[in-house]
């Protein structure tokens, strides 16, 4: 719950595959309390809720405690310089991190809330089979290589009915580790992605997203 800081996967209160939240922060950075704030909590609600309003009413399972997400938290060994250096392979480094750390369960995909920088993206993902891994990454204080704003200039909602940048892009690169969008799919492009429309949740492509 929201105020109880967590260090280890709490028992879980669903069976099967499930999705674990995760705030982690270089061993230099600043705390800044998304776990146990209740900010992480919040904006995996929000894009739930969108979801469900997308699909009829279907979510993806969370892993929850007292019913709401069950946020862990991580400080690395390593300083953000470090881990900066490994762009555009953080996300997989972090899974790594995060195995020797003890989470392991083989049918969770561990959706990390990294707060370190980036000079490549906002956030990246597995994508099996192409990238295989179970771990998914936004650099919160990240930049785009392509330009735009640093992704720090976003913020988590404060309203589980309006997602916006972090609730989107963190939906999205979910997706992106359960598979989507496959090479086989209709307008795939861009290695997992499509070129349908830019309010697709899933799209890339040389107009601006505009899903929020």
């Amino acid at each position: 719950a929201p105020g109880t800081r967590a260090t280890a996967d709490r028992p879980d209160e669903a069976s099967g595959a499930q999705i674990h939240v995760v705030y982690a922060v270089p061993t230099d950075g600043s705390d800044r309390a998304f776990d146990t704030g209740g900010a992480l909590a919040r904006s995996v609600e929000s894009f739930q809720r969108w979801l469900e309003g997308q699909t009829g009413g279907r979510r993806l399972r969370l892993d929850t405690y007292q019913g709401v997400a069950d946020v862990s938290f991580v400080r690395f060994a390593e300083t953000d310089a470090a881990i900066r250096a490994l762009d555009p392979f953080i996300v997989t480094n972090i899974g790594d991190k995060l195995r020797r750390a003890g989470f392991t369960a083989p049918d969770k995909i561990y959706i990390v809330y990294y707060d370190g920088s980036s000079g490549y993206s906002c956030g990246g993902a597995a994508w099996p089979p192409d990238v295989p891994g179970n771990t998914v990454a936004m650099y919160l204080r990240g930049q785009d290589a392509r330009g735009g704003p640093p992704c720090d200039s976003n913020s988590f909602t404060s309203d589980v009915a309006s997602p916006g940048y972090w609730e989107y892009a963190m939906l999205h690169d979910t997706f992106h580790a359960l598979g989507a969008a496959a090479r086989c799919a209709p307008n795939h492009t861009r290695d997992g992605h499509v070129s349908d429309g830019p309010r697709d949740l899933m799209y890339s492509g040389s107009q601006p997203w505009g899903i929020y």
